[in-house]
Order: C-alpha cells, then sequence, then structure tokens
C-alpha cells in the first residue's frame, strides 16, 4: 500500500497553467513536427523560433490552448512569428 502523503496534490506544487502547441510545418526537408510548452502562444512560437527559424515563412498547421492544445491557431502562430522576426531584427 502506498503512502498517502505522495498521493496528495499540494497546491504549492501545482504550476501556473501551461499552452501546448503542437503541430507541423513545412521545410526545405519535408514536414517538420512541433510540440512545445510555454506560458502562451507567444512563447510557445519564441521558444520555436529558437530551434526553427522559417517556422512561420512557409504552410503549417498547429492547435494550441492551455492545458490540452485543441484549437486550429495556425493563422495567429503564423501572424506571430513573422512579428517576433520583425520585433528581433
Amino acid at each position: 500500500m502506498s503512502d498517502p502523503k505522495y498521493n496528495m496534490v499540494k497546491r504549492s506544487h501545482m504550476k501556473k497553467p501551461y499552452y501546448l502547441l503542437s503541430g507541423w510545418y513545412e521545410s526545405e526537408y519535408g514536414e517538420e513536427h512541433i510540440h512545445t510548452i510555454g506560458g502562451s502562444l507567444e512563447d510557445c512560437v519564441r521558444k520555436i523560433l529558437r530551434e526553427h527559424p522559417e517556422f512561420g515563412d512557409t504552410d503549417l498547421g498547429v492547435d494550441g490552448g492551455y492545458l490540452a492544445a485543441d484549437y486550429d491557431v495556425s493563422q495567429a502562430a503564423c501572424q506571430m512569428a513573422q512579428w517576433v522576426k520583425q520585433e528581433e531584427y
């Protein structure tokens, strides 16, 4: 039998809500799959752009949402990627 103190979720250990972004985009090598977790859509897009600077320049399909990636956010992610790129350069 397990110790009950390990089965409880304490409020102090609960993290703030997180945003999931999951999907694909076209690269020069074919379809690239992406999955990331962040605090918001913008945070996730910035994380993806660090590893995949071409994200947002080609066709893409991504779903996102808090706690579950259940909404099509392709257009918003593409616009966010373009905005972040302009902001950084």
